[in-house]
């Protein structure tokens, strides 16, 4: 149970406390003080130190559930996003019970939907990404997405393909991510940073005419590149 519980930051579900059969034994291991039950379900190894990682493993055990939304977005690591409030997603129509974390709930999720980071369950990049656009600022999700696309080709590609299969009417997010992908398809350029992508915010509110990213100048064999230039 131990060796179970260490790769999930000392976090194991009564699934697999059933599955190892030792159900029989917690509840003598809980008055002992040798398990401690933060959430129906699921159970921590006392004395582990806690974590907001820990608490993140509770939610997603105790739920059946993926880390979501701005929480998965933190454990991509992706830039904007840092550890917070706990945001989780579950099958629709899955019973709910209160709890201090945030549940959604969504009636489209397949296996390219599905990942895992450190022992954690979360929602993909691709779908980390999509969901972010129904939550947060505009400026953070360009600023996820083209960290994203610095990080690892191809996520423009996955994050559009996907984004067709699950654009409906009146789901949120889905009108923003479209016009940051209709900003970045066909040009194979991404903002460079942060700093540059609120940049082309501040100058699109500006209502300035829009700029060109990573504009090439070149003398000779020296190339440089621009950050943000209107070539005329």
């Amino acid at each position: 149970m131990a060796e179970r519980a260490r790769n999930r930051h000392a976090v194991i579900t009564w699934q697999e406390l059933d599955e190892l059969r030792v159900i029989g034994h917690v509840g003598a291991w809980a008055r002992a003080g040798r398990l401690v039950r933060p959430a129906p379900g699921v159970y921590v190894i006392a004395g582990a130190p806690d974590s907001w990682f820990q608490q993140v493993c509770v939610a997603v055990g105790s739920s059946g559930a993926w880390a979501s939304h701005r929480t998965a977005a933190a454990l991509w690591r992706l830039d904007g996003f840092s550890a917070g409030r706990i945001e989780v997603l579950v099958p629709y129509g899955k019973r709910r019970r209160r709890t201090t974390w945030r549940v959604h709930e969504t009636r489209a999720l397949r296996g390219v939907d599905l990942d895992e980071i450190d022992g954690i369950a979360v929602t993909s990049l691709a779908r980390t990404l999509i969901d972010l656009a129904a939550v947060s600022h505009p400026v953070r999700v360009a600023q996820a997405l083209d960290h994203a696309c610095r990080r690892r080709p191809g996520t423009l590609q996955d994050v559009s393909a996907r984004h067709a299969e699950l654009a409906r009417r009146g789901r949120r997010g889905i009108v923003l991510m479209r016009r940051l992908l209709e900003e970045r398809l066909g040009t194979g350029r991404f903002a460079e940073s942060g700093f540059e992508t609120r940049t082309v915010h501040v100058v699109r509110a500006a209502g300035l005419p829009e700029p060109e990213l990573q504009h090439p100048v070149r003398d000779g064999d020296f190339v440089a590149y621009l950050d943000l230039a209107w070539p005329d």
